[in-house]
């Protein structure tokens, strides 16, 4: 049973399994700006504090997550 005071206010986040719901499917602006600093840093110095592997695999959550929006 869920009441008003359960509804989320239009002002509010919505978050499911760590991403953003809100007029679509999104990473959360923190994690969208840490991805971005550390692929600046590996263009620029070419060391970051992420493995290779994590960098794959953060561009591949990023990528699905877009691809689901152009679909919608």
């Amino acid at each position: 049973m869920t009441g008003a005071s359960d509804r989320a206010r239009c002002h509010q986040r919505q978050a499911v399994t760590g991403l953003v719901i809100k007029e679509g499917v999104h990473l959360p602006r923190e994690l969208r700006r840490k991805l971005r600093a550390v692929e600046h840093r590996l263009r620029v110095s070419g060391k970051c504090s992420m493995t290779p592997k994590q960098i794959a695999g953060w561009r591949a959550l990023q990528g699905m997550v877009e691809k689901v929006n152009e679909t919608e």
